[in-house]
């Protein structure tokens, strides 16, 4: 069973948060998948719940869609939680997959940079409803 949640110890991406110009402070996150105790996945995101956005810098979840759409579908999630309404996605090479996976049909708008409403993402998923 894959299991997503927030790392507490997100040293160990010091390297790769570095290199995508993001501080280690308290706005910066990592949301791992784990199987078992193994890393197969993860997403760094930085979240500023006082302008209430969310903005996606990395997704990897290398050949598996499936954990890349879990991964995007947990960081929407916790974002909302936090009381972030609006994310974007920082990455160009994410709009390939996230038209693969069909989220521009939910009303994610894949543009590096481009805003999206994050609630109409879970609320337009037949899956997420009610989860």
């Amino acid at each position: 069973m894959t299991e997503i949640k927030i790392t507490l110890d997100k040293s160990r991406y010091a390297d790769e948060i570095s290199a995508l110009g993001l501080g280690m402070d308290a706005k910066t996150f990592v949301m791992e998948a784990s199987v078992q105790g193994e890393v197969v996945g993860y997403s760094i995101f930085r979240a500023d719940m006082t302008a209430g956005r969310v903005w996606v810098h990395a997704v990897h979840a290398p050949g598996d869609d499936w954990l890349y759409d879990a991964l995007v579908r947990a960081v929407i999630n916790i974002s909302l939680n936090m009381g972030c309404e609006t994310g974007s996605f920082e990455n160009p090479a994410d709009g390939e997959m996230l038209e693969k996976l069909y989220f521009s049909r939910l009303g994610l708008a894949y543009e590096p940079g481009q805003p999206f409403a994050m609630e109409q993402i879970l609320n337009n998923c037949k899956n997420c409803k009610n989860v």
